[in-house]
């Protein structure tokens, strides 16, 4: 999940989600430049969404308020995703801190995350992983979990007129002469192209096999699709879980003394003989 200010002068730290609970080149990593969270399909949901909420975003916009000086309710605009809580259980975590979900209809046309910055996020990404392939030929499961965190440097070097023209279809701002969309797009095809070139095997690649990898996941909807069987699933896995938080509880309770016990005893044996 990438989430920046209106103005470009604050970028909340990119959020990952991955399987793993402890990544092993995460191990010695003692402040990471990334929000860390776990899922089991490493997939956005409502758990990782209202932890995203209340413990990364709203800490870091803080710091940067208190950072410039400034204080005042903050807005923060939302794809609405079945991933996301209903901004009536957000709006109560902090009432400084108001949640608005973008028409569903409109989302891809108006969100300013999906005008150009994720993708170009997501090039950066491929133009990294490709060099990567080039040096070292294979990739093992610590690499691309590096590679993947890596991807807070790529964050950074979003360009901020990329980031501020995102923001046109919102504020109408087109009248700037200013187009959202991908910044030096043909130049970084060409480095794509070498790169892709370099790595495959036979060599022979086209702008129309760059065209197909960028766009392989472009109708993925960062969420998973639950089926009807999946759905019941899931309802069955939180019951299991409220039994066993249920039972931990119960295993919590209070023990008493023997003394104690025993004189409840006897009480009891005294009102059963009356």
């Amino acid at each position: 999940m990438i989430s920046a200010h209106s103005s470009v002068t604050h970028r909340v730290p990119l959020l990952l989600i991955r399987k793993s609970k402890k990544p092993e080149c995460f191990k010695h990593a003692k402040n990471l430049p990334v929000v860390y969270s776990s899922q089991k399909k490493a997939w956005m949901n409502s758990e990782t969404s209202t932890n995203w909420f209340k413990n990364a975003f709203i800490p870091e916009v803080k710091k940067f308020q208190n950072l410039i000086g400034k204080t005042g309710k903050v807005l923060l605009l939302i794809d609405n995703a079945p991933s996301h809580p209903s901004a009536a259980c957000l709006n109560e975590i902090d009432e400084t801190v108001e949640v608005r979900f973008l028409p569903p209809n409109v989302t891809p046309l108006i969100q300013p995350m999906d005008q150009g910055v994720i993708e170009n996020l997501k090039r950066l990404y491929r133009k990294q992983l490709l060099r990567h392939l080039f040096c070292y030929r294979k990739i093992k499961k610590n690499d691309f979990e590096g590679l993947l965190l890596h991807e807070a440097d790529n964050w950074s070097s979003i360009k901020q007129s990329t980031l501020r023209n995102s923001w046109n279809n919102i504020f109408d701002r087109r009248q700037l002469n200013a187009t959202p969309g991908l910044s030096d797009a043909g130049e970084e095809m060409e480095e794509l192209l070498e790169a892709l070139k370099a790595v495959s095997l036979s060599g022979e690649c086209e702008n129309a096999d760059v065209e197909m990898w960028l766009a392989c996941d472009s109708d993925d909807p960062g969420f998973q699709i639950l089926d009807d069987d999946e759905i019941v699933e899931s309802i069955l896995n939180v019951e299991d879980e409220m039994e066993e938080d249920l039972d931990e509880v119960a295993e919590a309770q209070t023990t008493y003394p023997h003394d104690t016990a025993f004189r409840c005893l006897e009480i009891a044996l005294e009102w059963f003989e009356c």
